[in-house]
């Protein structure tokens, strides 16, 4: 049986953006590798200069970058992955006030608002994939 974490234990499992894309990678829900338009691997870069992560081509002559988003469930969002993993715990537990996205996860109430549609979205969809059956007649 899994163990139930509370928030904290969350804000510290993730401790940093690198954590978070480790664990949606792990998921499934981002790419563990990505090939270049020419070929080449691609490798994650934007670790040191803080700049958003991205997929870059080191082929010479090449150089071309994707965003770690595209291509997956992230595309469209612009909040950081650790938010992301942040906001995905609290809204499990039903957190999600806009005063608490604002005030411990640093949300604007827009950027909260599309975040729980998305999330309504993804357990709507899970629910369609997966029916339950209530109220069975034996």
């Amino acid at each position: 049986m899994a163990s139930v974490c509370t928030f904290r234990e969350i804000c510290l499992r993730f401790k940093d953006e690198d954590t978070a894309i480790a664990f949606f990678q792990g998921k499934g829900v981002l790419h563990q590798q990505r090939n270049c338009v020419c070929g080449h691997p691609m490798r994650i870069a934007g670790k040191k200069s803080g700049q958003a992560r991205r997929w870059r081509c080191y082929k010479a002559h090449c150089n071309k970058e994707v965003s770690l988003r595209t291509g997956t469930w992230f595309e469209g969002h612009r909040s950081d992955f650790r938010t992301a993993a942040l906001f995905m715990y609290a809204w499990s537990r039903e957190y999600t006030t806009t005063e608490f996205c604002s005030k411990e996860l640093g949300m604007s109430s827009h950027c909260a608002v599309d975040w729980k549609k998305s999330m309504r979205e993804v357990a709507a969809e899970a629910l369609l994939q997966n029916p339950l059956v209530i109220g069975v007649l034996v």
